[in-house]
């Protein structure tokens, strides 16, 4: 009995067997030949489910069948197709999997997929019976030729074709001709065309263009890398007419030359197009191709992607550029990459953006040179040098324009003008005629120079917004060369553009690369002296209450503050926490201090004191450009306000002067005439004072918050001299009375001295403190804390005459030089003073000789004065006041308050007189 059970087991297990190989093979059938998902035919409980009708029918007869003949579909006649030719069948026409047929795009895609021209016909005489539609056939790089791409192209359905991609293969005359068949065929509507790198020649694409020219559906066409030249001329007479044609890639072809230039001229009325690739040609290689595309970007309207990277476009054609994308408001991409634009390039491009002129378009700069010279400019535009230019070439028209915009602006000025041979003046009436009255041919020849008496003014948002997009898609990916092309581009900026603390931060947070702390450091330096003059202006609007009324204002809790930590106090000397700069590493402040130099010790709100200036250095050029700014606007309010001229030696024969004193170059007088210029070379010494006087609503610290500030200047643990610098960084957020003054210059030592100035450190902290002491009818009574000899070193720098003040009690005055223009009138002020019988005057001397009342009364005016000696006198007020408002309104000391003294009420009418 067990044993027939165990036979019974046995037969079963064989028809199990037997059913499973049926399956299988059903399985492999339904895969293979009628291309069908073996998944499809397996039911919810994992079962298969059975084959219905004609598969049903189809797989008996294969089953039955004693004929080793395929059925007629695309895979069986594929593999016939190969093993009639002897090949070994590759796994194709799979249409079930979805790396090779994409049903939802209805794509058939074979990319990198190796054919050989022997399969590619086997496989096209199979695709005529897909039974699936293709819109879409890519066959990028299958190593076909002309006879494989014909068998290709002749098998497939193509009525329904839309997008063809035969890239990277090598086609030749008979694979392009049936593809031209196949664009003239009237049943097809071809869109997207990709014949990239297949070495076509100039005779092929020019067969096609004609094609095209005939009838064309394309919307996209790719020609690169197929030695196009000469078939640029057919490609820019396509460009002319109306076609449905908006991509075109000719990138990695031969186009330059006079076929560059039809092509160039041709896009000027091109209607359609919107993204052209002509990189990796030679444009800029002979002939003005690259200008006259330029050129072309005024005028078009529709071309929003333009790429002209490794073209060997240079400076000048890029200022064509710049000018077509101030009037281009359609273009949003040109790219630039790998092209020596020069420094003259890149100074047109990052004005155009930084100014607003270019705000729609993102240019890339990466790879490109931004340093060298032309050979033709001996220069670049904000450093000045020698320019030789054609006028009748359009770029360096474009250039010259450029030039004389900057003059107008007082960034650069002309040296000498040369034209045709002969010397040529420009017409500098209005900006109008600077620009458009000049030379319409010809050769000039321009020398110029920086204007460092100029003002920078402040970057706009939208400017800057263009700029850090600028740098972050130009160089942004930390390639060899990012970082110092970053630093080039934020140094030319600074020679030209203010910018906010937290723009400055903004900058330096480009610098990503773990190895870029030198270019980050000496980009940071090149941006501070930048930083403080928009830190200058904004403080007297954002902190007025806090710095005009310093008696009612709540202390801080530490007058010398350590924000950051690092051991240094940010007055005395930490340039990066004063200006506001973060995310600095120490050994990146540390760099950034060394290059500042004397910046450090520089406040722009607070100039006054003693200058040595080495005018190769570029921080002490914008030192003294700060300074120049100063003295101009204060002159001109004077001027406004018919002040009395207070300079050393008049603004009649030194016009400029205004508050420099004993001016020095190489050691040598300098006189600030009509005719001064900004030293180029050279040790300029000097000493500058701000004439301004405190506003009269301020106020100074009370004694309270002065005793606290007095207690942490005193245990401040550095060098005296550092300790100055602090005083100067910290005093234009206060301010201080005489008696205040006094007691800071009591901490000093009797015989402690400046090294640079040879001067007390007692006299060093009132010239510091000079423009911040509210009550200047006492500022005698601080001088004369000094000896007599610091005394006279420090009004000699200050000017006596600024010093003076028509309330003040007393005053001895041992050296008065005739030869100086301010002592004279000095002198004659008091004489006058003394004439009222409002002041008296004592032991008047001219060089030691006691001179009799009757004498120097007689001093009414300069030509009365003797011209040469020294004069010593005492004066005395006889009725003592302490405000002007005690004064009658016929006294000379009151009317002396309102000529002599540069005094205002506040901030506001400051403003409305610049």
């Amino acid at each position: 009995m067990h044993q027939v059970e165990q036979g019974e087991t046995e037969e079963e297990r064989l028809h199990t067997t037997t059913a499973a190989k049926l399956l299988e093979a059903k399985t492999k059938f339904q895969r293979e030949v009628l291309e069908e998902d073996a998944a499809d035919l397996v039911d919810d409980s994992g079962n298969f489910g059975n084959v219905e009708s004609g598969v049903e029918d189809l797989w008996k007869l294969y089953k039955n069948s004693t004929s080793c003949e395929r059925p007629d579909s695309a895979r069986g006649r594929y593999i016939a197709n190969c093993q009639e030719s002897s090949l070994l069948v590759l796994p194709v026409l799979d249409l079930k999997r979805p790396s090779r047929y994409e049903s939802g795009a209805q794509a058939l895609r074979y990319d990198n997929y190796y054919f050989g021209d022997k399969r590619a016909e086997a496989l096209g005489g199979a695709l005529q019976l897909l039974p699936v539609p293709v819109q879409t056939l890519s066959m990028k790089n299958v190593g076909v030729s002309g006879n494989g791409s014909s068998a290709i192209m002749n098998g497939m359905p193509i009525r329904q074709l839309k997008h063809l991609n035969f890239s990277e293969n090598r086609l030749g005359a008979k694979g392009t001709l049936t593809i031209f068949r196949t664009l003239e065929n009237p049943q097809v509507s071809l869109t997207t065309l990709d014949l990239g790198n297949n070495q076509l020649g100039d005779q092929a694409v020019k067969v096609l263009v004609q094609c095209l020219l005939n009838r064309c559906t394309l919307e996209h066409l790719d020609l690169r890398r197929n030695n196009i030249y000469h078939a640029a001329f057919a490609i820019g007479e396509l460009l002319r007419i109306s076609t449905p044609l908006t991509t075109l890639n000719l990138s990695w072809n031969n186009i330059r030359g006079e076929p560059a230039q039809h092509l160039a001229r041709c896009m000027m009325e091109n209607l359609t197009l919107t993204h052209l690739d002509l990189s990796d040609n030679t444009l800029g290689n002979n002939g003005n191709a690259a200008a006259d595309l330029g050129a072309c970007i005024a005028t078009n309207k529709s071309l929003r992607f333009l790429d002209i990277s490794n073209n060997h476009v240079q400076a000048k054609s890029v200022l064509v550029y710049v000018n077509g994308l101030q009037q281009n408001t359609v273009l949003e991409t040109l790219v630039l990459r790998g092209n020596p634009i020069g420094a003259v390039g890149t100074e047109a491009i990052l004005r155009s953006v930084a100014s607003g002129f270019i705000s729609t378009c993102q240019i890339d700069l990466g790879g490109c040179n931004l340093e060298i010279l032309d050979s033709t400019m001996e220069g670049s535009v904000y450093s000045g040098g020698t320019f030789k230019l054609n006028l009748g070439d359009r770029s360096d028209c474009i250039l010259l324009k450029e030039l004389l915009q900057l003059v107008w602006k007082n960034k650069i000025e002309i040296l000498d003008a040369v034209h045709n041979g002969t010397p040529f003046t420009f017409n500098r009436k209005d900006e109008k005629s600077l620009l458009t009255m000049i030379p319409p041919q010809g050769p000039m020849l321009l020398k110029l120079q920086p204007c460092y008496d100029r003002h920078e003014d402040r970057i706009s948002s939208t400017g800057f917004e263009g700029i850090v997009r600028l740098i972050k898609r130009s160089f942004g990916n930390l390639c060899d060369g990012d970082e110092a092309a970053k630093l080039v581009c934020i140094r030319i900026l600074a020679e030209e553009c203010a910018f906010s603390a937290g723009e400055a931060n903004t900058l330096l947070a480009l610098f990503e690369s773990h190895t870029s702390q030198v270019e980050k450091a000496t980009a940071a330096a090149a941006l501070i002296p930048q930083i403080l003059q928009i830190s200058s202006e904004q403080s007297s609007t954002t902190r007025a209450e806090e710095v005009y009324d310093c008696a009612s204002m709540d202390p801080p809790q530490e007058f010398f503050e350590d924000k950051d930590g690092d051991g240094k106090i940010d007055v005395c000397g930490d340039i990066c926490m004063t200006v506001g700069l973060e995310d600095l590493s120490d050994i990146e402040q540390n760099h950034v201090e060394q290059k500042v130099g004397k910046w450090t010790s520089f406040n722009v709100k607070n100039p006054t004191g003693r200058y040595q200036l080495n005018m190769a250095n570029s921080v002490d050029r914008r030192i003294l450009m700060r300074i120049l700014e100063v003295n101009k606007m204060e002159r001109k309010v004077k001027q406004q306000l018919k002040l009395m001229d207070t300079s050393q030696h008049g603004l009649v024969t030194q016009p400029l002067e205004g508050g420099f004193r004993n001016m020095r170059l190489n050691r040598l007088p300098m006189v600030m005439g009509a005719s001064w210029q900004f030293p180029r070379l050279g040790v300029l010494e000097f000493d500058f004072v701000m004439m301004r006087r405190p506003y009269t609503i301020c106020t100074a610290l009370n004694d309270g918050a002065f005793e606290q500030f007095l207690k942490e200047f005193k245990q401040l643990q550095v060098p005296a001299e550092t300790k100055l610098i602090g005083l100067r960084s910290i005093s234009t957020l206060y301010y201080f009375t005489c008696s205040q003054a006094q007691r800071i210059m009591e901490h000093f030592g009797t015989f402690e001295r400046n090294t640079a100035t040879g001067c007390l450190l007692r006299g060093e902290v009132f010239i510091v403190m000079f423009n911040r002491i509210i009550d200047e009818w006492n500022l005698s009574e601080t001088l004369s804390l000094l000896d007599l000899t610091t005394k006279t070193q420090v009004l000699d720098r200050l000017g006596v005459l600024n010093c003076f003040h028509p309330l003040q009690q007393s005053e001895v005055y041992r050296q008065l030089q005739l030869n100086a223009f301010d002592q004279r009138q000095l002198i004659l002020l008091l004489v006058k003073l003394a004439a009222s019988g409002e002041a008296e005057l004592t032991n008047v001397q001219l060089n030691g000789d006691t001179i009799e009342p009757e004498a120097w009364k007689t001093w009414t005016a300069d030509d009365k004065l003797p011209a040469q000696g020294v004069i010593g006198c005492s004066m005395r007020a006889l009725q003592p006041v302490q405000s002007e408002a005690q004064l009658p309104p016929t006294s000379i000391r009151k009317k002396l308050m309102q000529t002599l003294l540069f005094k205002l009420p506040d901030k506001t009418q400051e403003q409305v007189l610049l």
